[in-house]
């Protein structure tokens, strides 16, 4: 279970007096501070605390029943199973789970590898993606996020960087693998295409379909280094610090989040309101240092379109 603070809420917007002296209000005027009180409402608004008991009058339709939520099972830190157990846990897990509860819903976990999961969103298998997914404008064609962090990434190789890598750039004629569909991979394309264009060769880009497999082929000598979320990526140096270990990290604007089909207004609210307190209150930082993610990446939630 996850306890909540309650934020406190104020009057809609700070009170304001105008004083007509000599002249009459123009009407430009008179619209700026409507739309000045207009915001304090909607500040007030966002500010509520949890609302468990409003469930069935703010989302009717996840009421009375589950909310489907595509997710792998293979991403640690942010999704995975507890050892010895079918549970699944990680910072996307707790961080979704927390914000259900603030509005009084329920998770169901749908499994799936990760290359699989958006078509359930988008046939209507399932609700909600939660898999540390990127924004980016090709997928907010289909889906709608609620982006909570932004990410970083890291490059992971075997133990004694043999290759010396030090930066993209150290990266033409190795081989790697890279789940299809993600930032990885994209990345990886770019920088390859840049490595041709130096008159260096391109990287071998070896598609996956999970990271664990990637990570596999580090450990038995078939690719050369593995470019991995940050998270993740300490996670599994931690597992294997005799095998493996990070070249160099980097930074990010890109933003991460929830996904769901598009104009899916309800559950995009239902996430917005409950991750939006838990942000605020200080739960999603607790959840990602728990984790041994850098709660500095944490960002005050917002839905992209």
């Amino acid at each position: 279970m996850h306890s909540f603070i309650a934020a406190g809420q104020g009057k809609p917007g700070a009170s304001f007096q105008v004083i007509i002296r000599g002249i009459q209000m123009s009407r430009r005027a008179m619209r700026f501070l409507v739309a000045i009180a207009g915001l304090g409402f909607m500040t007030a608004a966002a500010s509520a605390a949890c609302e468990p008991d409003k469930a069935a009058e703010k989302y009717p339709t996840f009421a009375e029943k589950p909310v489907k939520i595509a997710i792998s099972p293979l991403y640690a830190p942010f999704a995975y199973a507890e050892e010895g157990s079918d549970k699944l846990i990680g910072s996307d897990v707790e961080i979704g789970e927390a914000a259900l509860e603030c509005v009084g819903l329920k998770p169901e976990y749908v499994k799936g590898v990760f290359t699989s999961l958006l078509p359930t969103v988008l046939n209507g298998q399932t609700d909600i993606m939660n898999a540390n997914l990127f924004y980016n404008e090709e997928r907010a064609q289909n889906v709608d996020f609620v982006v909570y962090m932004k990410a970083g990434s890291a490059l992971v190789v075997p133990k004694g960087n043999e290759h010396a890598i030090k930066s993209m750039d150290d990266l033409c004629g190795l081989t790697t693998s890279a789940v299809i569909g993600t930032f990885s991979q994209k990345a990886l394309e770019e920088q390859s295409k840049a490595c041709e264009a130096a008159g260096k060769p391109a990287i071998n880009i070896v598609v996956a379909t999970e990271t664990d497999a990637a990570v596999r082929g580090i450990l038995n000598k078939r690719i050369d280094f593995l470019l991995d979320n940050a998270g993740a990526a300490v996670v599994r140096v931690k597992d294997d610090p005799e095998a493996l270990e990070i070249a160099f990290t980097q930074a990010r604007d890109v933003k991460v989040g929830f996904a769901a089909k598009n104009d899916n207004n309800e559950i995009l609210d239902a996430y917005l309101n409950g991750i939006q307190e838990i942000y605020r209150n200080g739960t999603v930082a607790k959840i990602l240092e728990k984790y041994g993610i850098d709660p500095q990446l944490a960002i005050e939630p917002e839905i992209l379109r």
